[in-house]
């Protein structure tokens, strides 16, 4: 959703929540350019050797999301939204790929590494599910101690700003650039 055009977003939602169809589709519209946005960052930053394609990505979520898009309050919470479904759906996947590895050998890992556009072999794409589940591993720990600082690292991921992040979470940006650093300290001693 363009940041140039917050009023007409939250306008459109407005309308949509009271049954504008004219105005769903618009939403529609402005939508599916800011997920293949986030869809592009995530993929490139922290999920790189990831088979799926930034389209999919963007049809799984959108799929997922299309029946809630009405209950946004504005973009940044949609942008949340995305950046969480995002991550939490290419974790899942990664899941599954080491699940399948395991019951059926690295074969799996290497068929569908053939279809990676990136072109990584199998063994690479297997290694780079394990690390994608280790950062969930050490996120959900993050987020025993510090659910915040774990949301902030979720959303940068995704490719919010430190403005937008902290309008997510109700906090000023200082305190999401606080967050950040000790969640990035914390992560690097978990994943070393």
């Amino acid at each position: 959703m363009p940041a140039e055009n917050p009023g007409e977003i939250t306008q459109l939602l407005e309308k949509a929540r009271k049954g504008d169809k004219q105005a769903e589709n618009r939403l529609a519209e402005l939508i599916m350019p800011e997920l293949e946005r986030i869809a592009r960052i995530i993929l490139s930053r922290e999920y790189q050797g990831n088979t799926m394609e930034t389209g999919d990505l963007v049809n799984a979520i959108y799929l997922k999301l299309r029946p809630d898009v009405k209950t946004f309050n504005d973009s940044v919470h949609f942008k949340s939204y995305a950046a969480r479904a995002m991550h939490n759906y290419l974790i899942d996947k990664a899941r599954r790929v080491i699940q399948r590895g395991k019951h059926l050998g690295q074969q799996v890992a290497y068929e569908e590494a053939e279809r990676a556009t990136k072109g990584a072999d199998g063994e690479e794409f297997l290694e780079r599910a394990t690390q994608l589940v280790a950062l969930a591993k050490a996120l959900q720990e993050l987020r025993e101690s510090d659910e915040r600082a774990a949301q902030v690292v979720v959303l940068r991921m995704g490719g919010l700003t430190n403005e937008e992040i902290a309008v997510a979470l109700g906090v000023d940006e200082s305190t999401v650039k606080r967050d950040w650093r000790s969640a990035r300290a914390l992560l690097a001693s978990r994943l070393s």
